[in-house]
């Protein structure tokens, strides 16, 4: 029997006209998906809910639109589906080199924060309706600040998320749509090794000790 995952990480090519319309610039563009149910019918057709051991935390980038919050979220949503419940809700405030938000908090058009909505499997989905009462605990939020630096690359959860992880020195990770690769994680997608690309870094310039 395979070994399954302890913890899954997404994010998904959400359809997004302004990376279609505005991101031309050589090493900034990237597919997005048409529409949700292109996205619905890729996350679905995956059949990632079989890879998940008991369980498992999974982890999801958003945008800021409800109609993609509802997608997840929602009555027969992805995590409805894969049997996942939300734990938690993290918001990423992208802020300048002194500490100001990269665009106005009330900006209509473009927010200075993403979303990652983090779920965990649960057996209570595999318990009939009305033969168990579950209570739902409140949702915890917490906000992460850091300052952007390439279009699309989300910060590394690798340090934030392992205290999540049952048994998680010896656990098993995997980021799915990945775009760079983390140590010890496995890595699935198209353009997985994206940002370990030597132009993506900047050499150490600090004198040497000694």
């Amino acid at each position: 029997m395979p070994k399954k995952f302890d913890f899954i990480l997404l994010d998904p090519p959400w359809p997004n006209r302004s990376v279609r319309r505005t991101h031309k610039t050589a090493h900034s563009t990237y597919s997005t998906a048409e529409s949700l149910e292109d996205i619905y019918q890729l996350l679905m057709g995956m059949d990632l809910d079989v890879l998940m051991a008991d369980s498992c935390l999974v982890a999801i980038w958003i945008t800021n639109k409800p109609a993609v919050r509802d997608l997840v979220l929602g009555e027969n949503g992805i995590f409805d589906c894969w049997g996942v419940e939300l734990v938690e809700e993290w918001v990423w405030l992208k802020t300048t080199a002194d500490g100001e938000p990269v665009t106005p908090l009330d900006s209509v058009w473009r927010k200075p924060y993403e979303i990652l909505l983090l779920g965990r499997k649960s057996n209570q989905y595999s318990v009939p309706v009305g033969e168990v009462s579950i209570v739902h605990p409140p949702i915890s939020r917490k906000v992460l600040m850091s300052v952007p630096d390439l279009h699309s690359r989300k910060p590394c959860l690798k340090e934030l998320i392992e205290p999540y992880i049952s048994g998680r020195n010896g656990y098993r990770a995997l980021e799915v749509f990945a775009r760079h690769l983390v140590s010890g994680w496995w890595s699935w997608g198209d353009e997985c090794i994206k940002f370990n690309g030597k132009q993506y870094w900047q050499c150490d310039s600090s004198p040497s000790e000694g």
